[in-house]
This record gives structure tokens, C-alpha cells and sequence, in this order.
């Protein structure tokens, strides 16, 4: 019975010790929830210069995945943004329109 304890052990760790680690690319939830964890406090802060620097990469990031999800947060958060400080026309999408994106 030990020896057959030792054994499995034994197999479970080289099974562990053999594999590839394969580090998972975080799912479009998960990008959600970075991008509200990273825009939130800038946004109480009123650091808006900031959001609107970062956002881009989420944008982009969102196109590339085609998550369709995390999109529509970060050109909400562009609006949300927009509408703080007081730039109507592109918290309306019209600038959005123009690009393409919508």
C-alpha cells in the first residue's frame, strides 16, 4: 500500500514537473474588470488626460479579440469621460461614428 502511495506520487509529480507551462491569456471579463479596476480610481482622482491615454490600448486590445464586450466598456468609459468634461459632440459618438468603429 505505501509503495503504491509512493509510486502515484511520484507519477502525479513528474506529470507536474513535465508539462509546459502554458499561462492563459485573460478571457474578456477579466479584461473588463482590469479596465475598471485601472480607470475607476483615475476617474474619482479626475485624472481624465490619463483614462483617455490608456484607453486606446484597451480599445485596441478589444478590436484585435474581437470583444465585442470590452469594447463597448472602453468607448463607454471614452463617453463617461467626455461627458466630465464637458465635450458633448464626442460623448454622443459622432467622433466614434467618423472613425468607423460603430
Amino acid at each position: 500500500m505505501f509503495r503504491t502511495a509512493v509510486a502515484l506520487s511520484g507519477a502525479v509529480l513528474a506529470l507536474l514537473l513535465s508539462g509546459p507551462v502554458v499561462q492563459r491569456r485573460p478571457t474578456g471579463s477579466d479584461a473588463g474588470e482590469s479596465m475598471r479596476v485601472t480607470v475607476e480610481p483615475l476617474f474619482l482622482a479626475a485624472k481624465y488626460d490619463s483614462i483617455l491615454s490608456i484607453l486606446p490600448g484597451f480599445i485596441a486590445r478589444a478590436e484585435a479579440d474581437r470583444d465585442s464586450v470590452l469594447l463597448g466598456r472602453a468607448i463607454a468609459q471614452r463617453g463617461r469621460v467626455s461627458l466630465s468634461t464637458g465635450r458633448q459632440e464626442e460623448a454622443d459618438g459622432k467622433e466614434v461614428a467618423a472613425r468607423g468603429r460603430v
